[in-house]
């Protein structure tokens, strides 16, 4: 199997596949659980992908639901919290405890679901000392205007369904560096415009590899398959097993999923 070079993703550079634990290793845990962020490490994956809450007295917690046992996470302290089971005796895991964990060993992208307190958020993750291992994401530019308003150099990604009228335009309002687009809304136009500016286009909503005739897997999903020598390419949202194999006959050069061991078994053992 050919393996590419990463490009660099701020002090984190890896060579090859890039396997991504979408929540942690959730075979066997809870997602967003402090138990599937070892098991995912455990595993030997390169990093993993956690949602971020924020609860009633400025702390951070892993989830990916603005409730807990239809308890709103913003109404609650963090004490609170810490009571409560998110399946098979797991606890929720708090911000700090995940990037502790993560040090040295992962990689981390935070997708921010409800935050507030974003000056208190980046004080959390500077004070880690893994600033520059850690990636930010949201569906919401005014989130992430925010966080860059609030002197964020974090490298974020800003997730659409469909692009806006003018891409370039608010990413370069938003300070973003990568727009993430759902798999059947991405043109070489819209690749290209990006391009242009110095920024890249992510796909998102890819279950499976149907769209591979015209489409190579790519950070959020999937992107313009002229584009595969100059991109960092991953695949986000990999919903089936299935799917590794072709995925990675592609020769995408890394995987977002819920099943890490079977990509790394796909990747390990190679393919006849």
């Amino acid at each position: 199997m050919r393996m590419r070079t990463w490009r660099r993703f701020d002090s984190l550079i890896l060579i090859g596949m890039l396997n991504i634990a979408h929540r942690g290793y959730t075979k066997d845990w809870p997602g967003n659980t402090l138990e599937a962020v070892e098991a995912a490490i455990r595993l030997g994956v390169d990093a993993v992908e956690v949602d971020v809450q924020e609860t009633g007295d400025e702390c951070f917690v892993l989830a990916h639901e603005a409730a807990i046992e239809g308890r709103a996470i913003s109404a609650l302290g963090m004490s609170e919290l810490m009571g409560l089971d998110v399946g098979i005796g797991c606890r929720v895991a708090t911000l700090e405890e995940a990037l502790d964990i993560c040090r040295g060993e992962v990689g981390v992208v935070l997708e921010l679901k409800e935050v507030r307190s974003l000056g208190r958020f980046l004080e959390v993750v500077r004070g880690s000392g893994e600033e520059g291992r850690v990636g930010v994401c949201s569906f919401d530019p005014g989130l992430l205007k925010k966080v860059r308003d609030v002197g964020s150099s974090l490298r974020m990604g800003l997730i659409v369904d469909a692009p806006p009228r003018e891409p370039v335009r608010v990413l370069e309002e938003l300070g973003c560096e990568v727009i993430g687009v759902r798999a059947p809304h991405i043109t070489s136009q819209l690749i290209a415009e990006v391009h242009a500016s110095g920024r890249m286009v992510f796909g998102w909503g890819v279950g499976d590899a149907t769209d591979v005739e015209r489409l190579v897997v790519l950070g959020w999903g999937v992107g313009d398959a002229t584009d595969v020598e100059r991109l960092v390419v991953l695949g986000w949202g990999v919903g089936d097993a299935t799917d590794v194999e072709r995925l990675v006959v592609l020769g995408v050069d890394g995987l977002v999923s819920d099943f890490p061991d079977v990509v790394r078994g796909v990747v390990g053992e190679g393919l006849s």
